[in-house]
């Protein structure tokens, strides 16, 4: 990727061809802001010649959402940034590609707070990008984890989940790991 100064448009912008079948500038726009406490960020392929509404999309939006929630586990304190929302594969498809800080597991591990974060995030490109045809996450590991328990607690969040490195269960894994520490700890002196 490479900055696109409008003003000034480069030489040698590649080509895509989306799912609807039109071939377009791979010209991406990436927003990002704050909401609910949380870093947001969303990718879409862009004409910047174009007016974009809600009720008139650029046709090289599919109308189909991805939702990335990262990887891993932990809690940790400090800044929230929302990652990049760049999947190439995605954008290229005419995706719109999300992320949200509260949905990493890495920063939030609260189901009920990812939830509200993810209906949030869905809530923000329906009224700035027009209807969803389809939205589905993708995440792995730790990503994997909020996705099932989101989807579990409040079903119809997604149309549909990818899931990489899961856990069969990840409640026993984890009381598993945490009764390894405790044992290494006594006996680890």
């Amino acid at each position: 990727y490479k900055p696109y100064d409008p003003a000034s448009p480069p030489a040698d912008i590649a080509q895509t061809a989306t799912s609807n079948g039109d071939t377009i500038p791979y010209i991406v726009r990436v927003e990002s802001f704050t909401q609910n406490r949380s870093g947001v960020s969303v990718a879409t392929l862009f004409d910047p010649a174009k007016p974009w509404t809600p009720f008139e999309p650029q046709k090289q939006w599919n109308r189909g959402v991805l939702v990335l929630q990262g990887a891993g586990c932990g809690t940790g304190y400090g800044e929230q940034p929302a990652g990049s929302p760049l999947n190439d594969r995605a954008l290229k498809q005419g995706f719109a590609v999300v992320t949200v800080a509260l949905l990493h597991n890495t920063i939030n591990c609260n189901p009920v707070v990812q939830a509200e974060a993810a209906i949030m995030a869905k809530e923000h490109v329906a009224e700035t990008y027009g209807p969803i045809d389809l939205i589905f996450g993708m995440g792995s590991s730790g990503g994997a984890i909020s996705q099932l328990m989101d989807q579990n607690a409040y079903p119809g969040i997604y149309d549909g989940l990818i899931l990489n490195h899961l856990f069969a269960d990840s409640d026993a894994s984890r009381t598993a790991a945490y009764d390894c520490m405790m044992v290494s700890a006594a006996w680890g002196k």
